[in-house]
């Protein structure tokens, strides 16, 4: 992992009632860190929220890790322009599979509509006898 994600998870550990080094990061306060939280938990008690909060999403829209799945292969393949790069990082046996989560950007794709569209009606009409 990157040095940015291990740190976060170090100060995270740090803020925890349960920061030894044999316990978890995400620990579950329900059964005192013998478990860690259960995934759907997280979400539905933090992330969800945060999201709500931020005006990510609206009340009652559907949120869940699956989303950032989607959000990750497309930031990265936007960054990189290498689909092998969210290949990895998906943990995807196939490129054809993360080709499905990665999503096209709308306003790099407006813009190039609208330079085409302005180079288009630039041109001149050509003469009738090559019409």
């Amino acid at each position: 992992m990157c040095e940015a994600v291990a740190a976060t998870l170090t100060e995270l550990r740090q803020q925890s009632p349960y920061n030894g080094e044999e316990d978890f990061v995400f620990a579950s306060p329900y059964v005192e860190d013998k478990q860690p939280l259960w995934g759907q938990t997280m979400n539905a008690k933090f992330v969800k929220p945060a999201a709500i909060e931020l005006g990510l999403i609206n009340e009652g829209e559907r949120f869940g890790w699956h989303r950032f799945r989607h959000s990750l292969s497309t930031w990265a393949n936007e960054t990189t322009k290498d689909i092998t790069v969210s290949q990895t990082m998906l943990r995807h046996a196939k490129p054809d599979t993360t080709a499905i989560y990665t999503h096209g950007n709308f306003d790099k794709a407006l813009n190039a509509q609208r330079m085409y569209m302005d180079q288009l009606l630039k041109m001149k009409p050509a003469p009738e006898s090559t019409q």
